[in-house]
């Protein structure tokens, strides 16, 4: 069996594809109308105008306001406790985190589910709110009945094994069955080497923002600086799917370096009160931050040897 073949075999047994199926109201629909017109007003063909959208909900309606919060959090969940697969709806995950996964996931699910459903319990209160509103433009053909606006909204989660070349149960001759298995191989093989990065890549980007922050010693910033590197350090083991130990060693020296900095003991006080005391504090927090700009600077490197 090749290495490559190896490496396939590898992620289908430590990994699961999942890909989330969510819908949802747009609240909105194109005013053609309007667009009509605006292209008169202004001597354009018809057609050529921007498109003019009108709002059948209003964006600050409190109920409407959770639903588009709570789907945000399911996609944001499933997004982050994931990986890259393929361009489009489908990522992996660890199958030793499934339970873990999952159990977020569903968490946010459940919640985006109840603010549909406050929401739908609602809706016919909101829509003479939004008529006054629109005035004239106010159509109640515009807007869809109680069980239709229910219909609309879904949520829900599907999961797959990672192919292998094997996996095809079609009668093909055998040069075309290895001709597919090949190009499944370089199929998975594309996907785990983007998989593969993606963590990578996340660890990166925060913490070349980091290097960037602290190395400006007047710039301000906002504890997130920190705490979301330690945040992606602590979920690393979940999307470390491929098992890399480089990675494995370069997050414990990320925990060990940086995800115990307190971000307050790198602010510069400006010593508003001046005197010996308030140089003092400015000083110690300046050699802090240049300490931990130092340390992000050196992780920073190890993680371009990664990404090469």
């Amino acid at each position: 069996m090749t290495d490559s073949q190896n490496k396939i075999n590898t992620y289908a047994e430590n990994a699961l594809l999942t890909t989330l199926r969510k819908s949802e109201w747009t609240g909105k629909i194109k005013a053609s109308d309007l667009d009509a017109k605006i292209a008169i007003e202004h001597n354009a063909e018809k057609g050529r105008a921007t498109k003019t959208d009108k709002l059948l909900i209003a964006k600050d309606e409190p109920l409407w306001k959770a639903v588009k919060a709570a789907g945000r959090k399911v996609h944001a969940e499933w997004e982050r406790w994931s990986c890259p697969w393929q361009d489009g709806g489908t990522r992996m995950i660890a199958s030793a985190r499934f339970i873990e996964f999952s159990t977020r996931l569903e968490e946010s699910m459940t919640g985006f589910n109840k603010a549909v459903a406050a929401f739908v319990a609602d809706y016919e209160k909101m829509v003479p709110r939004q008529a006054e509103r629109l005035g004239k433009l106010f159509d109640p053909a515009d807007y869809p009945t109680v069980a239709e606006i229910n219909e609309k909204f879904g949520v829900s989660v599907d999961y797959l094994p990672v192919p292998t070349g094997d996996d095809f149960r079609v009668k093909l001759a055998d040069d075309q069955m290895d001709a597919v298995r090949e190009s499944t191989q370089r199929m998975v093989e594309a996907s785990m080497t983007r998989a593969a990065k993606d963590p990578i890549k996340r660890l990166h980007k925060a913490i070349s923002t980091m290097v960037s922050t602290l190395g400006q010693s007047d710039k301000i910033f906002r504890d997130s600086l920190v705490t979301n590197v330690r945040e992606l350090a602590e979920m690393m083991p979940a999307l470390n799917i491929a098992n890399d130990p480089k990675l494995d060693d370069l997050t414990r020296e990320i925990r060990e370096e940086l995800a115990t900095i307190d971000p307050s003991e790198l602010r510069d006080p400006v010593w508003k009160q001046g005197g010996h005391a308030g140089y003092e504090r400015s000083q110690d927090a300046q050699a802090k931050r240049s300490e931990a700009k130092d340390k992000a600077a050196a992780i920073l490197g190890k993680l371009d040897g990664l990404l090469l």
